[in-house]
């Protein structure tokens, strides 16, 4: 699902989003991109918006507020999703912005 939605925060303000309902979803998402680098911003049902940097040819999801990388793609995906200990979304879905 796409649209457009208003932001009023530091990642972005009435640009198009896309939303991801399953971590599958934002998964081929970022495997398949259409530019190697980008930066995204995140926006979950709950909870402040984060924006992040995605190297595609490492797979590699830094968070710009402080420069941690995570571990994996998978480590990302449940961080976005706010998983449980045994990987189970506790959001509905998570709006991405690409800067």
């Amino acid at each position: 699902m796409t649209g457009r939605k208003e932001y009023s925060d530091e990642c972005a303000g009435n640009r198009h989003y896309t939303r991801f309902n399953t971590l599958d979803g934002l998964r081929v998402y970022l495997e398949n991109p259409v530019r190697p680098e980008f930066a995204f911003c995140v926006y979950p049902v709950s909870g402040k918006p984060e924006t992040f940097n995605y190297n595609s040819l490492g797979q590699v999801v830094t968070r710009l507020a402080d420069g941690s990388s995570f571990d994996s793609l998978e480590d990302f995906l449940c961080y976005v999703f706010q998983c449980d200990r045994e990987g189970y979304p506790n959001t509905e879905y998570v709006d991405v912005v690409v800067e």
